[in-house]
């Protein structure tokens, strides 16, 4: 999933179940990651489930087969 996200909002991922990293980085369950003026990209292996909070608009997410 990538996620742009402007310099006057912000986007939160919290991470419900399943493995997710960014940029290499593995995000903790059931922890809140909060964005600000970046560009980001959420990736996973094996799929999960994320919540996400905020300026949704710049978000969208592609599958690869």
């Amino acid at each position: 999933m990538r996620c742009e996200i402007s310099e006057t909002s912000s986007l939160t991922i919290k991470l419900i179940n399943g493995t997710a990293e960014i940029f290499g980085v593995e995000l903790a369950p059931n922890k809140e990651y909060t964005f600000r003026d970046r560009n980001i990209a959420l990736f996973t292996w094996y799929g999960c489930t994320i919540e996400l909070s905020g300026d949704e608009s710049g978000t969208y997410a592609y599958d690869i087969d």
